[in-house]
């Protein structure tokens, strides 16, 4: 789906001049007698590292943001690649690894063993408790990794996380490799089942430290300054939530197990919230291609957006005639709007501030229906085609936050049984009387609760807003937790 849509970048880029290649592009990368756009924090964001044809090195200059205050004692993300496979050579991972300068794992690391994908997915699944002899291929595997998960389990008390940004030949954002993303969730999810079979055998503090490792990994995954890697870790967190949830509504902890999970969930790092994507890494793609295009002309950024930015750099070429000063503000105002949009406090405030960006973006495509978008300007073409989709991601961090809280609820009414042999029949009966009983974040309304046998439900009405019973059908409708007794 990428893919096409950075096509149909290319081609309108092409569309928007008409002077033809100049001859015997393919090498060279020296500047112009004059840089097409003026560096400075309004155009270009950064002002260095400047490359030798007078271009913003994005990548590293990403890379200088991301790492400041970082150490090979504080930063997780070494720990991170320690416990995953080295790949194939010539693959991304292998790439990554040997720009790092890392040594293969002397005692492992973790990969699903094949024999136990369907035990481990029905382990999974079933967030709850479980024993040896329910999922013995599972059991078995999960031993053989114990090594790298307790390295992750000890790597997540660290503070920062880095790994840095590595783009093959080119240098260029576009073609950043971000492989250890992809094995982040099976690291957590192999947590998640190793926590719930300890939790099985009644080890109550070996639960207790793979979970919170695993959720305050995912959290500092967070720090990625680009959107994939926050919403990674999003994901990765709910299914270490799914756990304490599971533990607490199947009766499985004590008033006191519970009381400890929520001072560890309340004492936690808070996530780094999606807005910062769009301050830098979404930015500065958007401007490293913009400047592909002024220095080196459409063909030039045609190549760079199909991901062949380092044959795109050819020939400079003159492209004096758009004013690509304006051009970077004009990216840079977009990106502002959608940054202060993830910063209002509440959803619904968030959520109209994204409206009037999809507004905006609307009213600049009717401006140029049909084919008249090829007489668009190229920032212009590229915005409509290349922002991300806001309003999703605002959503998707209100789930985040939702289902914390849900979390946290199910350990009050669970210790609240332990304690009285029954739950409460109001939120507020079993809530701490020094603080408020969490509200629906969607709606700012209260949080619908049922007493349902011996059991309860609880639940937000989620992105619709409408009461669908604490049934989650689709995406937008209820966030819930039900306990049956």
């Amino acid at each position: 789906m990428r893919s096409a849509i950075l096509l149909t970048v290319a081609l309108w880029t092409i569309a928007a001049f008409s002077d033809e290649p100049p001859a015997g592009t393919g090498g060279g990368g020296k500047a112009l007698a004059a840089r097409p756009f003026t560096i400075g924090p309004d155009t270009t964001i950064v002002i260095g590292p400047v490359r030798a044809d007078g271009t913003i090195d994005y990548v590293a200059a990403l890379n200088q943001a991301w790492s400041a205050g970082v150490t090979d004692e504080n930063n997780a993300g070494l720990t991170l690649m320690g416990a995953i496979g080295p790949g194939q050579n010539g693959t991304p991972m292998a790439r990554l690894r040997a720009a790092m300068k890392l040594a293969q794992p002397k005692d492992g690391w973790v990969v699903i063993d094949a024999a136990a994908h369907d035990e481990y997915d029905r382990v999974l699944d079933a967030a709850l408790p479980w024993k040896e002899a329910d999922a013995p291929a599972v059991a078995k595997w999960l031993k053989q990794s114990a090594a790298p998960l307790d390295r992750i389990v000890a790597g997540a008390a660290r503070t920062r996380f880095f790994i840095p940004m590595v783009a093959p030949k080119s240098g260029s954002m576009i073609a950043i490799e971000l492989p250890y993303l992809q094995s982040m969730r099976g690291i957590v999810g192999a947590l998640k089942a190793r926590a719930l079979l300890k939790l099985g055998s009644q080890d109550f503090e070996g639960f207790r430290r793979d979970i919170m490792g695993a959720i305050r990994f995912s959290r500092l995954i967070s720090e990625s300054p680009f959107l994939v890697g926050k919403l990674v870790a999003v994901s990765a967190e709910g299914l270490a939530n799914s756990a304490i949830t599971g533990a607490s509504t199947s009766g499985s902890l004590t008033a006191d197990q519970c009381q400890t999970l929520l001072n560890d969930l309340r004492s936690l790092p808070h996530s780094r919230p999606m807005s910062e994507g769009f301050e830098r890494a979404e930015r500065f793609t958007m401007l490293d291609y913009i400047q592909v295009a002024a220095t080196y002309g459409p063909f030039a950024a045609a190549r760079y957006i199909q991901g062949d930015a380092d044959g795109a750099k050819g020939a400079p070429m003159d492209t004096s005639a758009h004013d690509w000063n304006q051009a970077m503000r004009k990216i840079n105002w977009w990106y502002d709007q959608l940054a202060a949009a993830g910063k209002w406090s509440t959803h619904r405030e968030r959520v109209a501030a994204a409206a009037k960006v999809d507004a905006a973006i609307i009213a600049l495509r009717t401006q140029h229906p049909g084919v008249l978008e090829l007489l668009m300007d190229i920032e212009d073409r590229t915005l409509m085609t290349m922002l991300p989709a806001i309003a999703r991601i605002l959503v998707r961090q209100t789930q985040t936050e939702q289902e914390r809280l849900l979390v946290q609820i199910s350990l009050v009414l669970r210790a609240h049984k332990a304690r009285t042999g029954a739950y409460p029949e109001s939120l507020a009966a079993a809530w701490p009387k020094d603080s408020e009983v969490p509200m629906d974040l969607f709606t700012r309304k209260p949080l619908i609760y049922q007493r349902q046998g011996e059991g309860y439900l609880v639940y937000s009405l989620g992105e619709n807003g409408n009461d669908d019973g604490g049934i989650r059908e689709s995406r937008k409708d209820d966030l819930a937790v039900k306990a049956i007794r």
